[in-house]
């Protein structure tokens, strides 16, 4: 007979258990923080009611197996945890719970029985009104369904009982018994509802504000584009002055407002990105050839140092990353300085880009904000205007593509950010997308053209009558109500429909739906112009059947390219002002 110190020996001591998963809950509650907001009560909760089915399955085995044991000792250990537990025998007969177990499961007329059967409890707590069985199934069935689950060895569910939920771990021990932690996980639901709740409150916030806010730049902007345009050459210099400050202006606001919802949109695991080969080559140098003038105006001399490589990456991100980094070095630089742009082989099958100004650097005390949001670190109080955005999403959005973002930096002498992306597979089909096509300034055609634009805001409707009165041959119809624009629309059968998404009398999705339906318009391309510029606001656009969705504010420029686009009949989708 085998003695008994080498048992214990054998299965290890219970203390060493309890030592192993209290330092396994203190790290899991430090990796939890990885884990999206809305969800790290949930992880938390998970994995310590995992561990601590581990540990009570061990306690169990090891004192089954010593001689003489007391299960007195053992029922008060599990009387003292916070969680339900019980044990079943090969059977699914109950053979043991603690205190916590039948407190959970005090409605239940065979609640605190510690000799009933799975099936015998399922049974009473359905007949009780405790457990609500599936509309698409029967009771019997149901059942059936959760004893095989429990029989399998390993089972997680949850179970809506009388308003609470709980949560349900099992797990099989070495002689083929079952336990299970039953866990009221009510608190932590109503918490994850009142987190969801508070995101869409937030979305919904922010595409309000954004449809308010564009809506007057719209004005602001489109008819400073055309003041700038000058057809009459009679603006002074000053008052040139006066028109670049207020496109500036209005631009810098508009990007704010660009970069707030981009972070909102990060935050709420919203981000959709399209991951694909790209030459990182080619993008580097079209980026240096557009910001070629920045760097000009602002005294800087711009430098590069390009490896052939191609990355795993979303190109439209991207460029938006590489973009925030160049206009940074440049902005921020010192006069008569210089800014390498570099591309470069890296360990582990990865791409670094670095971008290096000959700036002021960033003081000790400042670096561990630089990735925060709104911070501008000292440069609130100078010349150049920012929003201190710009580095916390290009650091997501490299993140969400699967790379790394940092910095090297040295007052007085420069910084250095770069960022590494893993390098692309063969199994990777490369973007051929000719990104000067989809964002080409072209001119409409010389043939004669009507279109009709149904728009409620005046200021809006007279944009662009002013815009198009510049085209001789093209006649604008215009219509303040969506029921007028149908009438014209019928009627008239213009080249192309420019349509509001939010009218009065109905939405723009509905005059869509009607124009598809009409023999008359269902063959005409109908072009959204709207303020609703979330990004789920393109994609239902699109989706809906629209041929272009332009936001707002315009430019005009790039209204023109795709007014011309859907008057071309192009199959092409291309949701003009998204990223």
């Amino acid at each position: 007979m085998q003695p008994e110190h080498a048992t214990r020996e054998q299965a290890g001591p219970p203390w060493l258990a309890a030592v192993a998963v209290t330092v396994g809950v203190a790290t899991a509650l430090c990796l939890v923080w990885l884990v999206p907001d809305g969800w790290r009560a949930w992880t938390a909760s998970g994995i310590i009611a995992l561990m601590a089915a581990a540990l009570v399955a061990h306690l169990v085995g090891d004192v089954a197996r010593r001689p003489g044991s007391a299960p007195v000792d053992l029922r008060e250990a599990m009387d003292a945890l916070p969680d339900g537990v019980v044990i079943y025998d090969t059977d699914t007969r109950r053979v043991m719970m603690n205190r916590r177990f039948r407190e959970i499961h005090a409605a239940n007329p065979l609640g605190g029985d510690s000799t009933a059967r799975l099936d015998e409890v399922l049974r009473a707590a359905i007949n009780a009104g405790e457990l609500e069985v599936p509309a698409n199934t029967d009771a019997e069935t149901w059942i059936r369904e959760r004893i095989a689950h429990h029989q399998s060895g390993s089972y997680e569910y949850f179970q809506h009982s009388d308003g609470r939920w709980i949560r349900i771990l099992e797990r099989r021990m070495r002689d083929g018994r079952m336990v299970a932690i039953h866990a009221d996980i009510s608190d932590l639901k109503a918490a994850q509802e009142a987190a969801e709740a508070a995101n869409h409150a937030k979305s919904q916030f922010l595409a309000s504000m954004s449809h308010e806010l564009r809506t007057p730049l719209n004005a602001v902007l489109g008819f400073a584009q055309l003041l700038q345009t000058n057809r009459g050459r009679n603006l002074t210099e000053d008052q040139k002055d006066h028109i670049q400050r207020i496109l500036s202006s209005g631009e810098h606001l508009l990007n704010l407002i660009n970069e707030v919802l981009d972070l909102a949109g990060i935050e709420a695991g919203k981000l959709k990105l399209s991951l694909e080969r790209v030459r990182l080559a080619d993008v580097v140098r079209d980026l240096a050839g557009a910001m070629a003038p920045l760097a000009e105006r602002a005294g800087v001399s711009l430098l590069t140092e390009i490896a052939d490589a191609d990355v795993r990456a979303d190109q439209t991100r991207l460029r938006q990353v590489l973009f925030n980094l160049v206009s940074n070095a440049i902005k921020y630089n010192r006069e008569s300085g210089s800014v390498r742009l570099e591309v470069a082989r890296a360990p582990e099958e990865r791409i670094r880009v670095s971008v290096s100004d000959t700036g002021r650097g960033i003081r000790a005390d400042r670096r561990d904000r630089i990735f925060q949001p709104f911070q501008r670190l000292g440069a609130e109080d100078g010349a150049v205007e920012g929003t201190g955005i710009g580095l916390a999403i290009s650091r997501r959005l490299i993140e969400a593509m699967g790379g790394m973002m940092g910095f090297d930096t040295e007052p007085g002498v420069g910084s250095t950010f770069w960022f590494e992306l893993p390098a692309a597979t063969d199994d990777l089909q490369e973007d051929r997308t000719d990104g000067a096509v989809l964002h080409r300034l072209s001119y409409l055609s010389a043939t004669k053209r009507s279109i009709l634009y149904v728009e409620d805001n005046p200021a809006n409707l007279d944009l662009i009558e002013r815009i198009f009165a510049t085209l001789p041959n093209v006649t604008l119809l215009a219509a303040q109500t969506a029921r007028a624009g149908l009438e014209l629309a019928a009627t008239r059968r213009p080249d192309l429909i420019v349509l509001d998404i939010t009218l009065p009398e109905m939405s723009g999705y509905e005059v869509l739906a009607r124009l598809k339906a009409m023999p008359e318009t269902k063959h005409i391309p109908v072009l959204a112009l709207s303020a609703l510029a979330m990004p789920q606001d393109i994609s239902h656009g699109l989706a809906a059947g629209f041929s272009r969705y332009v936001t707002k504010p315009i430019d005009v420029n790039t209204f023109l390219s795709a007014v011309e686009e859907a008057l071309s009949g192009s199959a092409i989708r291309l949701a003009v002002g998204e990223g």
